[in-house]
């Protein structure tokens, strides 16, 4: 699972200031309540595995439930990648730059998807060559 950025990794964010410290602060937060969400779903999951007694019916509901559960970890777990990739951009000093043109991203874009890499004219190339089969993984190009 991906874990949280150390402490003594954030001795630089003491030189972010404005808009750069702001949208640290929200990527930290972020990632918190993905770790929380991750913590309390396998704490949930732990729990009602012990329970006995159930019939087949519950069984196969308690299976689906199961599979929505580690998909939604999965998704979580790859949003968290996204988020730590958008922290270190920030350390490096290259955060709100499109990875492909290396335009600024809009603030609007980073105001509704903070770890967004890519400018919107970027994103909407890769969702069609996505859309053609040439992309794989959606979630890593946000």
């Amino acid at each position: 699972m991906t874990k949280k950025i150390q402490a003594d990794d954030r001795d630089w964010t003491s030189k972010l200031k404005g808009e750069k410290k702001e949208r640290y602060e929200q990527l930290i937060d972020l990632q918190e309540e993905l770790l929380n969400q991750i913590e309390d779903f396998s704490v949930d999951y732990l729990i009602h595995e012990k329970e006995t007694g159930l019939d087949s019916a519950d069984l196969g509901s308690e299976s689906y439930n199961k599979d929505i559960g580690l998909q939604l970890i999965s998704n979580e777990e790859k949003e968290l990648i996204l988020i730590n990739d958008a922290i270190q951009r920030l350390k490096d000093k290259t955060y709100g730059k499109c990875i492909d043109c290396k335009k600024t991203i809009e603030k609007g874009r980073l105001d509704a998807l903070p770890y967004a890499k890519l400018c919107i004219v970027h994103k909407e190339e890769r969702e069609k060559r996505e859309k053609f089969g040439n992309l794989d993984n959606k979630i890593l190009t946000e």
